[in-house]
Formats: structure tokens, sequence, C-alpha cells
């Protein structure tokens, strides 16, 4: 059995999936490819149709939809052909919806209601017989990430619990479970900006990756996400796991220790100096020598990216007219390739036709009688696109300038550009 495409569900689970391509691919950093699920792959997938913004616009001309009341009635222990039925009527019901009400407070009371609907449904797939193993863990972690995504620390905790009593416990779900209740304690203490609860999450993170360095990761992923949360509190932790994985006698710990050291950079990188250097791609060749100190009196967009990666294809348009906007106010873009075909992303830049310089970390990594620093592991970069914008004094302003945000950001710092 498969289970059928899903669209709102997908969106409901955390579209962050999507959004990004991780670089850490089975423990090696920036490889050349999409990274693969650490999960097992899914057969559902994302539709950007029910919370996208174009049918919430078109929506005010319409008249809002009601649901049908049945799809939120998910009775618990049915086999697995009920719930999948039953997801197929509840994704059709809240695609409906979402498209027809464009405020979000109208929107809210149902699309709870089909949140809680649609982790009862996965919930109980996770422990359908009549499916294979694989396609209960994919819904199991469908179900753990809806939870971690919503703050459902107490339900996480108690599932956690439970699987640990078990007689035989899996330990792939004590696994996923344990990541989900601490990405969940974070997700609530954003929210409410409660530095203390981040530093109780990153120490309980901290001391078990001491106690089992094969969590080692694990820390550093946690660590990770308090640091795009409070960047204070992410750079102390840092510095604190830094100084304690150096100091063991485990391999494991003391590579973490150097990889974090690019993050606690990056973390600290706003206010301060950007290090960018190597050499700029061109026709296909390693060019001139990037001279940084040119771009003094600019604003520029550091772009971390690659032709692999479709988040970063997607960027590219927004980049384009933003750029065909504030170019001659004083903005301009630095393109940092990730790529090690050099034959796609010379095709790829004569197709794309980019009007700003891009740098190849693969050629300033082999430029004969040069020492570049590999910018993406002294900032820590492990995920692109990473797009940071720098100020005309050459300090970081953002490292998440992307999307609407960078809009944003340069309406601000070009105010007069109408």
């Amino acid at each position: 059995m498969r289970f059928s495409p899903v669209a709102f569900a997908a969106c409901l689970i955390g579209a962050a999936l999507f959004v990004s391509a991780n670089l850490n691919v089975g423990g090696a950093l920036f490889a050349d490819e999409p990274a693969k699920e650490a999960i097992p792959s899914t057969a559902y997938a994302p539709s950007a149709y029910a919370l996208a913004d174009k049918p919430a616009e078109e929506a005010e001309a319409k008249e809002a939809y009601v649901p049908d009341e049945s799809v939120f009635d998910v009775k618990d222990g049915q086999n697995a052909d009920y719930y999948k039925e039953a997801e197929e009527k509840l994704n059709a019901e809240m695609t409906k919806f979402m498209g027809s009400v464009a405020d979000p407070a109208a929107r809210k009371p149902i699309y709870d209601r089909g949140v809680a609907a649609f982790r009862a449904i996965y919930r109980n797939l996770a422990s359908c017989e009549d499916l294979e193993k694989n396609e209960r863990d994919q819904a199991f972690a469908i179900y753990a990430q809806i939870l971690r995504n919503s703050g459902e620390v107490d339900e996480l905790n108690k599932a956690l619990a439970d699987e640990k009593s078990k007689e035989t416990p899996d330990d792939w779900r004590v696994g996923m479970l344990e990541y989900s209740v601490a990405i969940a304690a974070i997700n609530v203490a954003g929210a409410s900006k409660d530095a203390d609860a981040l530093k109780a999450v990153g120490a309980e993170a901290l001391a078990a990756a001491l106690a089992s360095p094969e969590k080692a990761d694990f820390f550093r992923d946690v660590a990770e996400r308090i640091a795009g949360v409070d960047a204070e509190v992410g750079a102390a932790l840092f510095e604190e796991a830094i100084s304690k994985f150096e100091a063991s006698d485990n391999e494991a710990l003391k590579k973490v220790a150097f990889a974090l050291g690019g993050k606690k950079r990056f973390a600290q990188l706003v206010g301060n100096d950007m290090v960018v250097e190597g050499v700029y791609f061109e026709d296909g060749e390693a060019g001139e020598e990037i001279k940084w100190e040119d771009y003094r009196g600019k604003v520029v967009l550091v772009d971390f990216w690659a032709t692999w990666c479709g988040p970063c294809v997607a960027e590219i348009p927004n980049v384009l007219e933003l750029y065909e906007k504030y170019r001659e106010a004083g903005f301009e873009v630095l393109g940092y390739s990730l790529d090690s075909n050099l034959d796609a992303l010379k095709k790829f830049e004569e197709e794309r036709k980019l009007p700003w310089k891009t740098a190849s970390r693969k050629l300033s990594m082999e430029a004969e009688g040069k020492d570049y620093v590999n910018l993406t592991e002294y900032y820590g970069i492990n995920a692109i696109p990473t797009m940071i914008l720098v100020g005309k004094d050459g300090k970081a302003i953002d490292t998440h300038a992307r999307g609407a945000h960078l809009k944003e950001l340069l309406e601000g710092l070009f105010p007069d550009v109408k």
C-alpha cells in the first residue's frame, strides 16, 4: 500500500523541510547533491496551493467554504484503509477551505481542527499492523513533525515515555521523539523569547552528547536551532560545547567542535565584518581574485547557492527584481557557488544571464599558490540558500536575507528608491 499524495497536510507539517537544501549528507558536509531525508522518505508531496498567498488573495471574491464536519471526526483503532480515506477527504476539504478564506484570523479555528485531525490520522497510521514498517515509520515521522512544529511538548514527552516503556523500544522512534521534544521546546521558548528555557534545552542536549558521543550531531542541530532563535544564547552554547568537546578524547566530539567554531562565527556575524575571499567563476574557469574591499560603499547580498538547489534557483527571480530596482542606488550581489560540476554552473549562467558576479568554492579551494578560506566551513553553513546582507561598511546586517524579508531590508536601506 502507498499513501496518497497530500497537499494541505504537507503544508501543515512544516514547509521548512522543503525550502532549503541540507548539505550534510551521510556525515559528509557540503556534498554536491541535494540531501536525502534522515527519516524514511515519504510519499507525501508538498503543495503550495493550500496555504499559498495567491489562493488567499483570490479568496476575497469567494464565499467561504464550509468543510464537512465529519472529516474532523477521526476514530482510533481502525485499519489503514480507513485512515487513508480519512486523509484524502480531510485534505480535499481543507484545501477548499484554505483557498476560500483570506483572513488568517478567520482561518485559524478550522485550520487548528485540521491540524488536530491530521495528527490523529498519522498517529494511528503509525501503529497500523496492516501497513509495512517503512510506511508506519513514514506516518510516525509526520506525526512527530506536526507535534514539534505545533510546540506540543507534553504530547511528545508522553509518546517518548510510551515508546521507551515497550518491551522492545524502537530505537529509531526513540531518537525521532527525543529530537522532536528538543525542537518543540525550542519553538515554544523562541515564541515566548524565553532565554532561560533555550539555555535549558541546550544544556540537556550538551549533556546527552557528552554522555553519548553518538549524539554529537543531534546536539549540533539543536544548538544551530537555538542560535537561529537567539544568537546570544546560541553563541554561548557553541563556546561551551567547543571547550568541552575539544577537551574530550572522542574524535567524533572533536570534529563537531571544529564545525561549531563556524556556527559560532555565523551566530555572531551580524554587526561584525564578514570575510569573503576566493576567485570568480568566468567562462567555466577560474577568473580574477575577489577584491572584497572593492565592495565597500555598497550594500552587498552574499548568496551561498548551487544550481542543483531548487530553493536557491527559486530565489533568483526575486533577487533579479530587487537588483534591477536598487543597483544604481548601491546594491550589489555576489554569488558563492557550491557546485562541483562546473559545466552545469557554466550552462546555468549562460542560460539565465545572471548580471552579477559568481565566485566558485571549488575553484577557490583549488587555486594554485593560494590558501583561501572555505567560506562554508568558516561560517558553518550546511544548508542553502544562505543569503547574507552586508552593509556599506562591510559589516553583516542580516544572515537570513531572502524572499520578502530581503525586500523589506532593502526598502529600509534605500528609502528614497520608489
